[in-house]
């Protein structure tokens, strides 16, 4: 198996990240390799049923599986409303045979790489909005999911090969000029995972910029390969 992750995808906006131009790895690919996207792909985000099939169609046309976790620019609702199925030793959301959602708080196994998945984040335009309509309570972890975090982390002794989360710890806002987020709770969580927490690689996504606060990497239109083997 080989594994890659990379930022958030907006639907269409971002999507041509995949293209063979710019993701020439993804030529080499099969099913039985995912490619992650750390959180608002905009699955079901479409008030046009027409429009949210032929995403999935892209998607289930890649020659890779992909795997998301969730953002907070989705449709959360329908999302969480999907079946459920078991795929690399966990729980997940079924969209297609190729197209997954990795629930929050749950450790997966790729290969032999533990990964910790954290999905969601406060919208800031929350004003500009209407609940329900243009975002919905779910985009913030629910207490069931933080308390699943805080399993996962006591399960596997706080040690993970990779976390993926949407958003960032909230220690790394002051240096990124976002201080102003410091009011999204999820940030909080994340800061105590990362107290509690041993890992070699953080991403996330949110951000739309690529950077790298090593251990921590934010991902957009970088797509990175990450090793799931020991040794």
């Amino acid at each position: 198996m080989r594994l890659f992750v990379t930022g958030d995808t907006h639907g269409r906006r971002d999507i041509k990240k995949f293209r063979p131009e710019y993701f020439p790895q993804g030529q080499e690919l099969t099913k039985q390799d995912v490619v992650a996207v750390l959180g608002d792909t905009w699955i079901y985000g479409s008030n046009d049923p027409t429009v949210n099939e032929q995403l999935i169609d892209t998607y289930n046309g890649y020659p890779w599986t992909t795997a998301f976790i969730k953002g907070n620019h989705e449709n959360h609702p329908k999302l969480n409303s999907l079946p459920t199925t078991v795929m690399w030793d966990n729980v997940v959301h079924v969209v297609s045979d190729s197209l997954y959602m990795l629930q929050t708080g749950r450790t997966y196994k790729f290969d032999e790489a533990a990964v910790l998945t954290i999905g969601g984040a406060l919208s800031q335009d929350r004003n500009m909005g209407f609940v329900g309509i243009d975002w919905f309570e779910e985009e913030l972890p629910s207490r069931e999911e933080i308390e699943r975090v805080f399993d996962s982390l006591h399960h596997m002794d706080g040690e993970f090969d990779y976390i993926w989360s949407h958003t960032v710890p909230r220690r790394f806002l002051g240096a990124l000029g976002l201080r102003e987020l410091i009011i999204d709770p999820t940030t909080k969580l994340l800061d105590e995972v990362f107290d509690d927490g041993r890992f070699q690689k953080w991403f996330c996504g949110h951000l739309h910029r690529d950077y790298n606060f090593s251990p921590l990497h934010l991902m957009y239109n970088s797509i990175q390969e990450l090793q799931t083997k020991k040794g």
